[in-house]
C-alpha cells in the first residue's frame, strides 16, 4: 500500500499546482493511509472485515457522515486511527468547501463584469445598449414568438461596468466591451449567432452610426451569413449600413414621422401598428416561406385563410405585393405576410425565413 500511494504521489506532482488539486491530493492521500490504518489496527480482532470495509469507514467517517455500520473498536484503532482521520478529514472538507464557494462567488462576479467568454451558440447578440426599459422590452418581444423563446440573448457593450441586476434577472449574458472590436465579438461566440441587434449609440447621430457602422463590418467578418438588423440614427446614412452588409435597416425617425402623419389622419392607428408588432401579447405580422406550393393567390386565401389568420400578401424576392390581385401566380419560395395570434401555419405549408 506504502509503495501505491508514493507512485500515486510521483505521478499526480502536477495536482499542487493549484489549490482544487492540492486538495483533492491531501483527501485522497489521507483516504489510502486512513482505510489503510483502520484495516491493519482492526483486522487482528475481527477477522470478518475486509479492505472494501476499511475504505467505506473512511469516507463517511471523513464526511462525518458516520453511519454506525463500522466502527473501530481498537485502542490503536480508535485514538491513532479514527481520531485524526475525523479532524483532518473535516479540516480538508472545510477548506474544499470554501475553494468550491469561492470559485463559485468569483464565476458569478466575472459573470456580471461581462469578462466571461460565452460560449453557447444560437444566440441573439444585442449590440451597444439603448436604455434600460427598452432593453427590456426588446428582450420580452424576442422570448414572445415561441420559434425564439428557448434563444439566449447576450448584450455587448462598454457602456456599462457590470450587468445590473434586473438584466441580469431577466436571464441576459454579458459581455464586457467595445463590440466594434473583433476580440469583444469573439468572447460573444460572434460566429455563431443566429441573430444581431445593432442599436444606436447615445452620442451625436452621425458618430453614432458610424459606431453602428464600425460594429457590423466587425460582425459581418467574424460571419458573414449573419442576418444583422441595425438601427439607423439618420436617414441619410441607411444606404452606407445596407452597403456594409446590414440585412435590414430600421430609421426610427423615418418611421416615427409617417406614424405620426397616419395617426393625425386615423386616429387610434397608433395603437394598432403596436399591437402589431408586439409578441407579448395581441395579434402580430408573421412573415413566412411557403414550401412546395403552386397555385395563385386565391386559391392560397382559400387554404390558409380563415378566422385566426389574415392574409396580406407575399414577398416574391424583393418585390412586395400587398392585398395582390385573386390571380397574382405564387410560387414556392415566396414568403406569405400574414397577421395571426401565434406563428402557426398548417405543417408542411411553410419553411423557415432565412432565420
Amino acid at each position: 500500500m506504502l509503495q501505491l500511494l508514493i507512485k500515486l504521489l510521483s505521478s499526480t506532482r502536477w495536482l499542487g499546482r493549484t489549490p482544487l488539486g492540492r486538495v483533492a491530493l491531501a483527501l485522497t492521500t489521507l483516504l489510502i493511509l486512513s482505510s489503510q490504518g483502520f484495516y491493519w489496527a482492526e483486522a487482528g480482532a475481527r477477522p470478518e472485515i475486509s479492505y472494501g470495509d476499511a475504505l467505506w469507514w473512511s469516507i463517511v467517517t471523513m464526511t462525518t457522515v458516520g453511519y454506525g455500520d463500522f466502527f473501530p473498536q481498537t485502542l490503536i484503532g480508535r485514538w491513532l486511527i479514527g481520531l485524526p482521520t475525523m479532524l483532518v478529514g473535516v479540516g480538508v472538507l472545510g477548506y474544499l468547501i470554501s475553494i468550491l464557494a469561492s470559485a463559485l462567488i468569483e464565476r458569478r462576479d466575472r459573470k456580471s463584469r461581462g469578462v466571461m467568454p460565452y460560449s453557447g451558440s444560437g444566440h441573439v447578440l444585442i449590440c451597444q445598449m439603448p436604455d434600460i426599459d427598452r432593453l427590456l422590452r426588446v428582450v420580452d418581444e424576442i422570448r414572445g414568438d415561441e420559434a425564439w423563446r428557448a434563444c439566449e440573448v447576450v448584450l455587448v457593450t462598454d457602456a456599462i461596468a457590470a450587468l445590473p441586476e434586473e438584466l441580469s434577472r431577466a436571464g441576459l449574458r454579458f459581455i464586457h466591451g467595445n463590440p466594434s472590436r473583433e476580440a469583444i465579438l469573439r468572447l460573444a461566440n460572434a460566429a455563431t449567432a443566429r441573430r444581431a441587434l445593432i442599436f444606436s449609440a447615445r452620442m451625436e447621430a452621425n458618430h453614432a452610426d458610424n459606431q453602428s457602422l464600425g460594429v457590423l463590418v466587425t460582425l459581418k467578418h467574424l460571419n458573414p451569413d449573419l442576418f444583422v438588423v441595425v438601427e439607423a440614427a439618420t436617414e441619410e446614412n441607411e444606404a452606407l449600413l445596407r452597403t456594409a452588409g446590414a440585412s435590414e435597416v430600421v430609421a426610427a425617425g423615418r418611421i416615427s414621422g409617417r406614424l405620426m402623419v397616419q395617426t393625425m389622419q386615423d386616429p387610434g392607428i397608433n395603437d394598432v401598428i403596436a399591437d402589431l408588432l408586439s409578441n407579448v401579447d395581441g395579434k402580430q405580422i408573421y412573415i413566412e416561406s411557403l414550401m412546395g406550393y403552386e397555385g395563385d393567390w386565391a386559391d392560397l386565401q382559400r387554404r390558409l385563410g380563415g378566422d385566426d389568420r389574415l392574409l396580406l400578401g407575399v414577398f416574391q424576392g424583393a418585390q412586395r405585393h400587398l392585398l395582390p390581385s385573386p390571380t397574382l401566380k405564387i410560387h414556392a419560395g415566396d414568403r406569405l405576410i400574414y397577421i395571426a395570434a401565434r406563428r402557426a401555419l398548417p405543417p408542411g405549408a411553410l419553411g423557415s425565413h432565412a432565420r
